[in-house]
């Protein structure tokens, strides 16, 4: 012992190389996914401008992937800025830079490194790893955190008087950490867990010590300094008004700003305790300012001066290249010449030339000086190379020599425009006077430096004296000399931290931590721990000192499943959040029937709208036979008419000014895709009040009404994983204080859901002791406007039949509604149909035909005809083709959609294009937000295509034309299932039966890229070739001879050829046939060749 410090043995402790060596697996998987996408933000403006940073607000819509303190780059057009995430909250995100770009940006797009803070943590903690004093880093009590070490444990029954405001075990939590080295305070949902770490901190403060508060977040970190802070004003606390109480880090929580910014914020306290050197900071700034004014004309004289001098030495040299460019040319031109006669003297000597070997003459032709034939030619050649390199010189030459001579010109006029200017200057005396103001400058500038230090110095002070330090995890490591250690360390949230942080945390302390969180909540999210490219050895690392909160490394969750808690862990019990049927569902599942609710809990309106009648409300979709679908590349489900029923009834609860506030209402769903697509719609009108997020997202959230809808219903084989995942349910069901209503098609669940399902069990807890609706209650929940009553059809005039806007419709209304709809499009109609029938194609053709003769495009997506029905199938696939429509298969398609110009929307369970007189529904809106929002959705090839781009890209045929043999008869399939073993992922096949050719959908566009110059598109090519080399007028010769033929049957001569048909009126009109006309025009006229 020396000093009274204990120096350890000088070698690493093997935590060290457990925690590098995971983080290092961690790391390198991170760097896999940073940077690929951006994430775009929104509706930006400036929030606040402190000590030169200007902190931007934006609205975003996926914040998953992000977490605060993470460096990004802020891309605004070809702009790019550096900056960090100050914070996530909600719907927003606020960004630090430092640069002032404006006080609004619609639009921009940032892109992050999730792998920065881990290799900053990783760089902390081997600087960590070489401390041996325990007063810097305590490695013995960090350890004892995740419990690798026992750590002593005692309860102080000498505390007698239990704080008013606190519980039973919220005072025993108080006991345990006074007598002990470590607290675990398990807190499920709404137990005050806030309120008893501030009454824990506060009775340490009390007793003079020093602490460090951390939690995962910076609105975290506000919502618990607010509780101390209240308290300490409410006791009139002397020392908070100087500084015993620092937050580190940006505010967010508005309250805390307003009311204790300028008590608590350290860069607000240092500027009240260094107010004399602020002022001498000013001063001297404004001396600088005044100084560099002064320098201004005489930097631009200099440079003017310098530009001159630069410019007459250029001069210079451009007259001595054109003099050497001149010589040259007139050598070549001379070369060239004297090259000609040799070669004319050459040519007149080649006749009379000997071979070589012919000895007879030799000596008198070499007395002659006549050459061999051979050593002629090698001559003629060698001066003919020489030709050719002279030759290019002649038109070099000029060129290069006009390219100098407006040089020339140029710098003429600028030496022109400069002479006045340095005419009459005393360059001597300008750099003299500039010297002596660089001086001045220099000496501020040390003087500044001087106050600097000192304010830092004043800074280091305030926080050494500091009482309470308070700010995020990940800053402890990120800026270390501002972290001491300290007698006591909070980690709030600790479960949602990774366990290395936790450590390193913990190790700050020389005395006492607090470990605070539920365990039986969503743990932080370890990107390796689902990696495939990680090995055996590498798994086993992850799992044990990553994918682990610090209760599960520490043994504390098993010792509760065991029921042998030990005595340092207290749980909260009384919960003060959801209302008594709501914490049911999650107490005796979860909790182990430990939780009580207090009377206060539950609801927080004096007065709600009727459909309100019970907590637990389970709305059952089965009756519009929802379908559920994945974006296309990706396992995300969405289910779109869950989501238009979710934003209606939200809406009709605007129009009833129900809500007020983002705390009034939450929408929780397991998809991101379905989260993006709701949040999307709800940006209409009045409706931003309203955060939709995945259930990951909302952990640490609450609401007064949450909307948790499942998505899964019929359109896929397949069901999500985390129903049977305790910690994602509980979050799930833990959000609401007042109201849970949960969307569920029951029939579908029912039958996919196990019998032992974790969700299975709650829906039947839910319909039990809850509301059970169906889906069109909640709609007829709504306003006038949102009403699903159907206005009575008293007239068969179409014209006259009137619906309201958003409004479900029974199959006759429907096809009534949609043939007026049909009459009035003008840019294009979109139509999803998983199946066809010749009879609903022929009741449709009329209408079709005329709208494509009008200019308008009409594009269907439907299963391709092998699947089902084949022959019908075919045939009315192929009249639409003969319409000239343009059609796309798609094998996996369930979706019954369609699109109507930019606003008309249909969504719901029946195929327009088919009518099998099953009594099924479909919603019509006219709203443009959501029809846009369904056709971002539904595009399956890369790239981003957004607003009403999208609209009109899904009018496009994206399927290619065969490249083997050339049918438009193509497929895309959406392979996105990990059991499908081949491993072909999405792909495209044709459906030709005498083609055998399928791709990877990836594999085709890459090399359509690589061969943009048409090799993909061969086929396609030499087809429009074969119907439009020649002038149309002998195409419709052809035509006019293969009607007089026999070869034709009666639907190509009837319909497809038939005159004044569509193919007839294109070619006239000189317009270009679809791809399926010209390749059926294409067979029918080889016939004749």
């Amino acid at each position: 012992m020396t000093d009274g410090k204990i120096i350890e043995e000088n070698n690493t402790d093997p935590v060290f190389e457990k925690f590098n060596e995971s983080l290092d697996i961690e790391i390198d998987v991170s760097k896999q996914r940073s940077y690929e996408l951006g994430i775009d933000i929104t509706n930006g403006f400036l929030k606040d401008h402190i000590a030169g940073e200007y902190i931007y607000t934006f609205r975003i819509e996926d914040t998953l992937s992000l977490k605060e303190d993470t460096p990004v780059e802020l891309v605004i057009g070809e702009h790019i800025y550096n900056g960090s995430i100050v914070s996530l909250v909600e719907k927003e995100i606020r960004i630090s830079i430092n640069d002032n770009i404006g006080d609004k940006i619609n639009n921009a797009l940032i892109k992050t490194d999730n792998s920065f803070l881990l290799k900053r943590l990783k760089e902390r903690l081997l600087e960590t790893s070489d401390i041996k004093d325990t007063d810097i880093f305590n490695i013995t009590l960090a350890k004892k955190t995740l419990g690798l070490e026992k750590s002593e444990t005692k309860i102080d029954n000498s505390l007698k008087e239990k704080p008013p405001s606190l519980n039973d075990n919220q005072f025993n939590a108080l006991k345990v950490i006074s007598g002990s080295e470590i607290l675990y305070l398990w807190g499920p949902p709404g137990t005050g867990k806030t309120f008893t770490l501030a009454e824990v901190i506060y009775q340490f403060y009390k007793s003079d010590k020093k602490i460090l508060l951390v939690s995962n977040t910076n609105m975290a970190v506000d919502i618990l300094l607010k509780s101390l802070c209240d308290q300490l004003v409410r006791i009139k606390d002397e020392e908070f008004n100087n500084g015993s109480v620092l937050r580190i880090g940006k505010i967010i929580n508005e309250e805390v700003e307003k009311k204790y910014k300028d008590y608590v914020d350290i860069n607000e306290v240092v500027k009240r305790h260094t107010k004399p050197l602020q002022i001498k900071i000013s001063d001297l700034n404004k001396m600088q300012d005044e100084l560099h004014f002064k320098k201004e004309p005489l930097d631009k004289n200099i440079e003017s001066y310098n530009k001159f001098i630069k410019i007459k030495e250029d001069l210079k040299q451009h007259k001595s290249q054109l003099k050497s460019l001149e010589i040259s040319f007139t050598e070549t031109v001379s070369k060239l010449k004297t090259n000609e006669l040799e070669l004319d003297r050459l040519q007149k000597d080649l006749p009379d030339a000997k071979p070589e070997g012919n000895v007879l003459n030799t000596a008198a032709d070499w007395m002659q000086g006549k050459k061999s034939k051979e050593a002629i030619e090698r001559h003629i050649s060698s001066i003919m190379m020489d030709q050719n390199n002279l030759k290019p010189l002649l038109k070099k030459i000029p060129k290069d020599i006009e390219s100098i001579n407006k040089k020339y010109d140029l710098l003429i006029k600028d030496k022109a425009s400069l002479e006045p200017v340095v005419h009459h200057l005393n360059i001597s005396t300008i750099k003299s006077d500039r010297e002596k103001l660089c001086k001045e400058l220099s000496q501020i500038s040390d003087q500044v430096k001087k106050i600097q230090k000192e304010i830092e110095e004043k800074q280091n002070e305030l926080l050494e004296k500091s009482r309470i330090t308070a700010t995020t995890a990940t800053r402890t490591f990120l800026n270390p000399k501002s972290f001491k250690t300290y007698d006591l360390v909070v980690i709030d949230e600790a479960s949602m931290l990774p366990l290395p942080l936790v450590f390193y945390v913990s190790g700050l302390s020389i005395g006492k931590v607090v470990v605070t969180g539920d365990f039986k909540q969503l743990p932080p999210i370890v990107q390796s721990a689902n990696s495939k490219k990680i090995n055996d050895k590498q798994k086993e690392l992850i799992n044990n000192w990553m994918n682990l909160d610090v209760f599960e490394k520490s043994g504390i969750a098993a010792s509760v499943e065991n029921n042998k808690a030990p005595p340092n862990l207290v749980q909260l019990k009384l919960q003060y959040r959801m209302d008594s049927k709501i914490c049911d569902l999650i107490n005796n599942r979860f909790y182990y029937g430990s939780l009580s609710t207090h009377e206060s809990a539950g609801k927080t309106k004096d007065s709600y709208p009727e459909f309100f009648s019970n907590p637990l409300i389970l709305v059952d979709t089965q009756e519009f036979q929802p379908y559920c679908s994945v974006k296309p590349r990706n396992n995300s489900k969405y289910n779109l008419l869950h989501a238009i029923a979710i934003r209606n009834f939200i809406k009709s609860l605007v129009k009833l000014k129900f809500i007020t506030t983002p705390r009034d209402v939450g929408v929780i769903t397991p998809y991101a895709t379905q989260s993006k697509i709701i949040n999307k719609i709800l940006d209409e009108g009045d409706l931003e009040n309203v955060e939709c997020g995945t259930v990951h997202r909302f952990q640490g959230n609450e609401k007064d009404i949450i909307i948790f809808d499942t998505v899964e219903t019929n359109g896929l084989p397949y069901i999500g994983q985390m129903w049977n995942d305790v910690k994602t349910m509980n979050v799930a069901l833990s959000r609401a204080r007042g109201f849970l209503i949960v969307l569920a098609n029951m029939q579908y669940l029912e039958e996919k859901l196990d019998t032992t399902s974790l969700m299975k069990d709650i829906l039947v807890d839910i319909e039990e002791k809850g509301k059970l609706v169906k889906l069109s209650e909640l709609v007829e929940a709504s306003p006038e406007t949102l009403s699903s009553d159907i206005v009575d059809y008293k007239s068969s005039s179409i014209e006259k039949y009137n619906i309201q806007e958003h409004t479900f419709l029974k199959e006759d209304e429907f096809f009534k509604k949609l043939n007026s709809d049909l009459s009035s499009a003008s840019k294009w109609i979109i139509i999803y149909s998983a199946f066809i029938t010749e009879n609903r194609i022929s009741w449709w053709a009329d209408i079709i035909r005329h709208k494509i003769n009008e200019g308008v495009i009409v594009k269907c997506v439907i299963r391709p005809p092998s699947i089902k029905n084949y022959a019908q199938s075919y045939n009315a696939y192929k009249t639409l083709i003969e319409l000239g429509a343009v059609v796309d298969l798609v094998a996996e398609i369930h979706q019954k959609y369609i699109w109507i110009d930019d606003e008309i929307f249909y969504i719901g369970s029946l195929n327009a294009l088919s009518s099998n007189g099953a009594q099924e529904t479909m919603l019509r809106h006219v709203d443009k937000k959501t029809a846009i929002a369904a056709a971002e959705h539904e595009i399956h090839r890369k790239g981003k295509t957004t607003g009403l781009d999208a609209i009109k890209f899904l009018t496009n045929k994206e399927n290619p034309i065969c490249p083997k043999c050339g049918s438009p008869d193509v497929s895309f399939h959406s392979r996105t299932r990990k059991r499908v073993t081949w491993g072909y992922g999405a792909y495209y096949r044709c459906q030709n039966p005498s083609c055998d050719w399928k791709q990877n959908y990836d594999k085709y566009h890459s090399e359509k890229n690589k061969n943009a110059d048409g090799i993909s598109h061969n086929s396609n090519t030499k087809m429009k070739r074969a119907i439009s080399s020649d002038d149309n007028k002998n195409i419709l010769k052809k035509i006019e001879e293969a009607r007089k033929s026999d070869k034709l049957n009666d639907r190509e001569k009837n319909d497809f050829l038939r005159p004044g048909g569509n193919v007839d009126k294109r070619l006239k009109n000189n317009q270009a046939l679809s791809a399926g006309q010209q390749k059926w025009l294409n067979d029918i006229l080889s016939r004749f060749d």
